[in-house]
């Protein structure tokens, strides 16, 4: 997947802060509230060695964008179905639905606590890469 973006910022010798427009199936979806603003900054290895301000392409592999993507969203969806649906087996009283619905939620909160803390190594493995300088 490659992306056209703005060196924004550099962060040190190999790192830099990336500004580039966020593709046509994010902008549309809506899922989040950052879907309003058409760009984002991301952070990318800068091979080829770009400054601020140059026009350069961004390129992380599909495989590794997917696989980002689920991590942070089919994983925590998961853990909170599969968690309610154990909370509803376990608190069989009148307001069972209520902590199944609770034990849910603290579950998803664990799940994105967890992944939170695991950043800097999926970083590394999801990092975008500057193929090239355009302008």
């Amino acid at each position: 997947m490659e992306q056209i973006g703005k060196i924004i910022e550099i962060i040190d010798n190999n790192t830099v802060k990336v500004n580039i427009q966020k593709h046509t199936s994010c902008k549309n979806c809506g899922a989040c509230h950052i879907g309003t603003n058409p760009d984002i900054a991301i952070i990318a290895d800068n091979q080829a060695n770009a400054g601020i301000g140059n026009i350069v392409e961004v390129s992380m592999q599909t495989q590794s964008v997917l696989s980002a993507a689920f991590i942070m969203y089919v994983i925590p969806l998961f853990i909170l179905v599969v968690s309610i649906a154990i909370g509803t087996k376990f608190f069989r009283n009148e307001n069972g639905e209520v902590y199944s619905i609770l034990m849910g939620l603290f579950f998803l909160a664990l799940s994105y606590y967890v992944i939170r803390q695991n950043e800097k190594k999926f970083r590394q493995k999801y990092k975008a890469v500057i193929t090239k300088i355009i302008e």
